[in-house]
C-alpha cells in the first residue's frame, strides 16, 4: 500500500495486521493521525523513517549540540507525536526525563496511551 501523503495514510487494515504482529511498537504513531507522515511506499518505509528520524537525526543533535546526557531532562515544548519521546525512551537512563507539551488532545492522548508504562517519558 501506498501513502501519497498525510492525508491519505495507509489503510488502517494494513495497520491493524501490523499492530497484531509481533514487531509491533506502540510508540510508533499510526499513519492515520500522524500528520508529520511525509510520503511512504510501504509500511517498512514508514515505521523505518519514524524511528531514523527519532533515533538517527533528532538524538544525536541534542547530545552533540546539546549536551544531552543519558541522566537529562528533556523539554519538547510542540512534541506532536512523540518523536523525541521515542529517541528519549531508548536513550534515557533510569534518571533520565521527557516531558512534553502541545496543544493537539489527540498527540497527547497517544503519548500517554503509548508510554504510560515507560517512565521517566
Amino acid at each position: 500500500m501506498r501513502i501519497e501523503n498525510s492525508m491519505k495514510p495507509l489503510s488502517d487494515e494494513l495497520w491493524n495486521q501490523y499492530c497484531k504482529s509481533l514487531d509491533y511498537d506502540k510508540r510508533i504513531p499510526p499513519p492515520s493521525i500522524n500528520y508529520n507522515s511525509g510520503s511512504c511506499d510501504t509500511l517498512q518505509e514508514y515505521l523505518r523513517r519514524h524511528r531514523f528520524d527519532s533515533c538517527a537525526r533528532e538524538l544525536p543533535f541534542l547530545m552533540n549540540r546539546g549536551g544531552l546526557k543519558k541522566n537529562g531532562h528533556l523539554l519538547d515544548y510542540g512534541c506532536g507525536l512523540g518523536r523525541l519521546a521515542y529517541a528519549a525512551a531508548h536513550y534515557f537512563d533510569s534518571d533520565g526525563m521527557y516531558t512534553g507539551i502541545d496543544i493537539n488532545p489527540e498527540a497527547i492522548r497517544f503519548l500517554r496511551d503509548a508510554y504510560h508504562d515507560k517512565k521517566p517519558i
